[in-house]
C-alpha cells in the first residue's frame, strides 16, 4: 500500500511539473493539421481538432483555470463552443468538462461564466428542460465548472464543483494558411561617386518689369430701336409766270439833213469849196457835187 502511495505521488509530481512546462510554453510554431489521434472537423468557421482526456483526481480542483490540456498537447485548451454545430460534433464524447468556468477569485453569478481560451461567450448550451431547474444553478455552493452532460433522455449543460470533474474534452484551432508570398525583385542600384566640379558662373541681374494694364471694360449701350413714321410732306410748287418783258428800244430817228452849203468861191479856185473843220488831205473824200 505504500508503495502504491510512494507511485501515485511520483505521478502527481510528474503531472505538475509537465503542467507548469506546457503554461510556460510560448512562441509555438502554427500547426498544419491535427496531431496523431485527434479528431479534426471544420465547424463555426475554424479547422477545429478534439481529443478526449480523463483527469488525475489529484488535478480536478485547478483543471479547468490552469488549462490541463496543455498536459496532453501544448497547442491545446479545454473546449470552447461557438455554434450548435459544434454543440451537436461533440455530444458523441458522453459526459466531459468543458472550458466555461467561474475563476475562483470571483463570486458566483450566472453572468460570471468565461472560457478559459479567451474567446468571447456568443453560444450556450445550458439545459432547460421541463421539471429540472435551469442552469446554471449554482445548487451545491459553488458550482464553478460546467459539464457536457448527454443521455438517451436530456442533454445539455450543467454547473457543478470543481471536483467533481472527470473528464475533459481539449481542442486545437488550426490558423488558417498565410497568404501567398509575393516576390518583388529589386534591381541593384550602383553609385559612382564623382568628384564635385565648380563652376562660377555671373549671371546679370535680370530686372523684371511688371505692367499692370487695366482691363478694358467695354460698355456697349443699346440704343432702344424707336420707330418713327413721318409722314411724306406735300410739296406745293408755286409757279409764277412773269409776262415777258419787252423792251422797245425807239431808236431816234436819224435825219440826215444834206445842207448844200454856201461854198464860196475863191478867186484862184474855181471850184467850190467845202468847209471841213478837221481835214485830213491824205483822206479821200466823197465827191461833193454842187
Amino acid at each position: 500500500m505504500l508503495k502504491g502511495l510512494i507511485n501515485t505521488f511520483c505521478f502527481v509530481l510528474v503531472l505538475n511539473a509537465k503542467l507548469s512546462t506546457a503554461l510556460n510554453t510560448t512562441a509555438l510554431p502554427p500547426l498544419a493539421s491535427c496531431p496523431t489521434k485527434w479528431q479534426g472537423a471544420t465547424l463555426c468557421g475554424s479547422t477545429n481538432c478534439y481529443r478526449k482526456y480523463e483527469i488525475p483526481v489529484n488535478l480536478r480542483f485547478t483543471a479547468v483555470e490552469t488549462n490541463i490540456c496543455h498536459l496532453f498537447n501544448p497547442y491545446s485548451h479545454v473546449v470552447s463552443i461557438h455554434c450548435q454545430a459544434e454543440d451537436d460534433h461533440l455530444a458523441k464524447y458522453g459526459k466531459f468538462v468543458i472550458g466555461l468556468f467561474i475563476p475562483t477569485n470571483t463570486s458566483w453569478s450566472r453572468d460570471g461564466f468565461r472560457w478559459e481560451d479567451g474567446t468571447k461567450v456568443d453560444f450556450d448550451g445550458w439545459d432547460h428542460l421541463p421539471g429540472v431547474p435551469d442552469q446554471p444553478d449554482n445548487m451545491v455552493p459553488v458550482e464553478r465548472n460546467v459539464e457536457f452532460r448527454t443521455n438517451m433522455e436530456r442533454r445539455g449543460w450543467h454547473d457543478l464543483p470543481l471536483q467533481f470533474v472527470e473528464a475533459v474534452v481539449c481542442k486545437i484551432v488550426i490558423p488558417p494558411p498565410p497568404p501567398p508570398t509575393t516576390t518583388i525583385t529589386v534591381p541593384t542600384t550602383t553609385t559612382t561617386t564623382v568628384p564635385p566640379t565648380t563652376t562660377t558662373t555671373t549671371v546679370a541681374p535680370t530686372t523684371t518689369t511688371t505692367t499692370t494694364v487695366a482691363p478694358v471694360t467695354t460698355t456697349t449701350t443699346v440704343a432702344p430701336m424707336t420707330t418713327t413714321t413721318t409722314p411724306k410732306p406735300t410739296t406745293t410748287t408755286t409757279v409764277t409766270t412773269s409776262p415777258p418783258s419787252t423792251t422797245t428800244t425807239v431808236a431816234p430817228p436819224t435825219t440826215t439833213t444834206t445842207v448844200a452849203p454856201t461854198t464860196p468861191r475863191f478867186p484862184w479856185f474855181p471850184w467850190p469849196v467845202v468847209c471841213i473843220p478837221c481835214w485830213d488831205p491824205f483822206k479821200k473824200y466823197p465827191t461833193v457835187h454842187s
